[in-house]
């Protein structure tokens, strides 16, 4: 998704990620199932620019750089405000 390429997936393989089957990707579990989604993107081009803009947007503002830094930034902050309310609170029990 990330370069833009229409995805067929597991249900496994899509397992804990933010994304809306038929939007942004095609799920199918078993082989018969999966080489008809497979058939689908390559059969209906539409389908196939829709998957590839709808998935790449969704890596790009839920997976990307910007959104995991910012996430990663409020985790740092909220760990530094406990450590320093820790210490203060053990401080003032001294």
């Amino acid at each position: 998704m990330a370069l833009g390429t229409p995805v067929v997936s597991t249900e496994k393989g899509i397992e804990g990620l933010d994304v809306e089957p038929e939007r942004d990707v095609l799920v199918a579990d078993g082989s018969q199932s999966f080489a008809a989604q497979v058939l689908r993107v390559l059969g209906e081009p539409a389908l196939a620019a829709a998957l590839s803009t709808n998935g790449h947007r969704l890596v790009r503002e839920r997976y990307g750089w910007d959104a995991i830094g910012d996430v990663l930034e409020a985790v740092v902050h909220a760990a530094v405000d406990d450590h320093a309310s820790r210490s203060r609170a053990d401080g003032r029990r001294r």
